[in-house]
């Protein structure tokens, strides 16, 4: 009995201090749920700092390393922008570059072609009669003898040409004026309807008798007419050498500009001498000449012949 009141106290005392032990570790259960939920509280706000850190870090990391590609996209993009205004702008400017090669050559076309003629106008210029005379007689279609007479009276008027010193040839006149204001004149080519009809000289005085000669040379050389050997007594001596002189081809493109009788003087088997100045130019003449002749003349048969002729002097005209 003793013996089993002791275990049983024993056991008691077993359970009290179990009971003890449990009461206790009830009151210390929620220190250490506290010091856990701390803990955890602690972990949990450096888990969320780290991660708000590490947010924060990708947020910079991504702040920053979002404008690369977007700088890039921009530069892509303004890139593609100028390829494509480039582009856009290219026919315009290819059209431009053309018009404005065009445009340059022709105004090349136009001086080149300014350059080669001494004419000083475009012959839109000029009246159908004032072409024919500063074309140098080549276009004169159509337009009366006259007119061309009277058409270079106005050019001269006006200044365009210098007055020939005096002629009543208008081939030599007009040739005269382009070689003294241009330095070159064409040669004289004949033209239809320029012939004139082979009569005898038809001259009252020896003065003009010898004017008249010496303006049919033009055309008897440029194979125009042959009425300057009209004005020889037939087989004479000066138309044997007038003939001759044609023949040669050195006096072609022959041309008299001015004439100016100086005196006639009669010798005693009454030969008439006439002294005569003429400015001319020919084919062999380097240039324009001024020369000094004697024309010895005879009168026969009611008219006035040439028998024979001489070379006193002979100048280049400055």
């Amino acid at each position: 009995m003793n013996n089993l009141s002791f275990y049983l106290k024993m056991m008691l005392l077993v359970a009290s201090i179990l009971l003890f032990m449990t009461a206790c570790n009830g009151d210390n259960e929620p220190e250490a749920s506290s010091e856990s939920e701390q803990a955890d509280t602690s972990m949990a706000s450096s888990e969320e700092s780290t991660l708000e850190d590490t947010d924060a870090e990708s947020v910079e990391e991504i702040t920053s390393e979002e404008p690369e590609p977007t700088e890039e996209t921009t530069e892509e993009q303004s890139e593609e922008t100028t390829e494509m205004e480039s582009e856009e702008s290219a026919e315009p400017s290819t059209e431009a570059s053309s018009e404005e090669t065009a445009e340059p050559s022709t105004e090349e076309t136009t001086e080149t072609s300014t350059e080669e003629t001494v004419q000083p106008q475009e012959s839109s210029a000029y009246t159908d009669a004032e072409q024919c005379i500063m074309s140098q007689l080549t276009e004169c279609e159509n337009v009366p003898l006259n007119a061309q007479f009277d058409a270079y009276k106005k050019l001269v008027a006006d200044g365009t040409l210098p007055q020939a010193p005096g002629s009543g040839c208008l081939p030599c006149a007009v040739k005269y004026s382009f070689e003294m204001k241009y330095g070159e004149s064409r040669d004289i080519v004949s033209q239809e309807g320029e012939a004139v009809p082979d009569t005898a000289p038809d001259a009252e005085y020896p003065e003009n008798f010898i004017t008249d000669y010496l303006f049919a040379l033009p055309g008897y050389f440029g194979g125009v007419s042959n009425q300057a050997e009209s004005y020889f007594y037939p087989g004479s001596e000066g138309h044997e050498r007038l003939v001759a002189n044609k023949a040669s081809g050195q006096f072609a493109n022959h041309m008299t500009y001015s004439v100016q009788i100086d005196r006639v003087e009669e010798a005693a088997d009454g030969t008439l001498h006439v002294y005569a100045y003429r400015e001319y130019s020919h084919a062999t003449s380097d240039g324009v000449n001024e020369t000094y002749m004697r024309y010895d003349v005879i009168e026969q048969d009611g008219r006035y012949y040439i028998v024979s002729y001489e070379e006193l002097d002979n100048v280049p005209v400055q």
